[in-house]
């Protein structure tokens, strides 16, 4: 009997100190973003831009004639700009889906303010290659 009362406390005292786990990540504020991204002095013609902050995951951007419109993170921001260059479809691939690769080509920062999806916040990102 005292083995059994011994056990059932053992257990009750591990999940006690075992606690539910971590809080989960507060979600920081998002705000609708559009502009522009030049390499170089020209515009990126295919690309990527992604937003990010410490502890959040990134918000991607589509990049066409080097224009963007998507969503980032309430603040600074780490911003990567990668190009997306279609290159030939694999030799094993029965669909003919061309393959692409994406390149980081700079890096940079930008301060974000609430926007919306009728008056975004305008983003300028100039950046020299890497």
């Amino acid at each position: 009997m005292r083995w059994c009362l011994l056990c059932v406390l053992s257990v009750v005292a591990i999940v006690v100190s075992s606690g539910c786990g971590e809080a989960p990540v507060k979600s920081a504020p998002t705000a609708q973003v559009k502009g522009t991204v030049n390499v170089d002095g020209a515009p990126l013609d295919n690309g990527e831009v992604r937003f990010s902050m410490e502890g959040q995951p990134p918000k991607s951007a589509t990049v066409t004639g080097g224009n963007f419109t998507g969503e980032a993170y309430v603040g600074k921001n780490k911003v990567e700009v990668y190009s997306v260059k279609e290159g030939p479809p694999l030799t094993t691939d029965p669909s003919n889906t061309p393959t692409k690769t994406t390149t980081l080509v700079a890096t940079d920062s930008a301060e974000v303010a609430a926007g919306t999806k009728e008056k975004p916040h305008a983003v300028t990102l100039d950046v020299k290659a890497k």
